[in-house]
């Protein structure tokens, strides 16, 4: 997807942000930046030389110096409070044939701070990873997010959706790979698959071209939300696993946030339940279950509209209602 984003953006690399975070007490930053502190001295030196020459680090700032926060440019400032005060973070890995890309944004108040990794396929020197930070309204959610979900080379776009156990998709799966119609017709007919199962699952059979992964989190550190999609050449391909066997078949339209879908409604109503005593993993295999649906680049720009628009409007309601019991309290009192 291709949008206007928020501007300035300051660019580092992960070595120096590691360097900057090593300089600032109490700085928390996603996990996929890591967090061993930078122990070389001839790599923390270039760094900083690097960061001053650029402009990003003031001129009397040393190694030896344990607050950078006062020689750092106010826009990386401001991120790095919005990151320390979320109460709401987007986290997304995303993977294609150039690399991979880790992303997070974080709501804080009326606005947004974003940190992007850009990982060049083949490059393994993580230091020399790019990264861009940017800080935003809220509006610049959904575009930051959808800035960085692979393009895909859609050449005969798949609809539809199936439920079907996890054995039965391995063996359609290996029955597509093999070419034979009647083999595919016999594993559908054997395994009583729905009819959609067949188109569905034939993007699966193909090679992987991108991917994406998408994970919400609350303050507290809960999981609000996890999604997973594989991009082929048929279009995204979103899979749900499952415990229990639910209905043959589902629909697209039930896999995707509806217009006004609440935080609440997008969380899991329950635990998945636990595996009895003496489960095997094969047993696990044998009766779990997979759900694909089979979406177009644009349901999985709507999805994640969805998720970002009813959670940012949730939270907005809940601070609504804090401030409101608060001014009924003081008026009581």
């Amino acid at each position: 997807m291709t949008a206007r984003l928020p501007e300035p953006a300051i660019h580092l690399t992960v070595g120096e942000l590691r360097l900057i975070r090593d300089h600032i007490p109490g700085l928390v930053l996603p996990a996929f930046i890591g967090t061993a502190p930078v122990d070389d001295e001839d790599g923390a030196m270039a760094a900083l030389a690097a960061l001053q020459r650029r402009r990003i680090l003031g001129p009397i700032a040393s190694l030896d110096d344990d607050e950078w926060v006062r020689n750092l440019p106010g826009v990386l400032v401001l991120a790095f409070i919005v990151h320390g005060a979320a109460d709401l973070a987007f986290q997304s890995h995303s993977w294609g044939d150039d690399g991979a890309t880790d992303h997070s944004t974080v709501v804080s108040g009326h606005g947004a701070a974003h940190i992007t990794v850009r990982r060049p396929a083949g490059d393994t020197d993580v230091d020399r990873h790019r990264v861009t930070i940017r800080v935003s309204s809220l509006a610049a959610i959904w575009p930051m997010m959808m800035s960085v979900v692979p393009d895909l080379p859609v050449t005969k776009a798949a609809a539809g959706a199936a439920t079907i156990t996890m054995a039965a998709s391995q063996a359609l799966v290996a029955a597509l790979r093999s070419g034979d119609a009647r083999l595919v017709g016999a594993v559908v007919m054997e395994m009583h698959l729905p009819p959609d199962a067949v188109e569905v699952f034939r993007g699966l059979s193909g090679p992987l071209l991108g991917g994406y992964r998408l994970k919400v989190f609350s303050a507290g550190g809960g999981v609000v939300f996890a999604g997973n999609w594989f991009g082929t050449s048929r279009g995204w391909l979103r899979m749900r696993a499952g415990t229990t066997r639910p209905a043959a078949r589902t629909t697209a339209r039930a896999m995707r946030p509806a217009a006004g879908t609440t935080a609440r409604a997008m969380r899991p109503s329950a635990r998945p339940p636990r595996p009895a005593a003496g489960t095997t993993a094969q047993g696990i295999v044998d009766g779990g279950t997979v759900t694909v649906v089979a979406e177009r680049p644009d349901d999985l720009a709507n999805d994640v509209l969805g998720l970002v628009a009813g959670l940012v409007r949730d939270r907005a309601a809940a601070a609504a209602g804090v401030g409101a019991a608060a001014a009924r309290a003081g008026r009581a009192r």
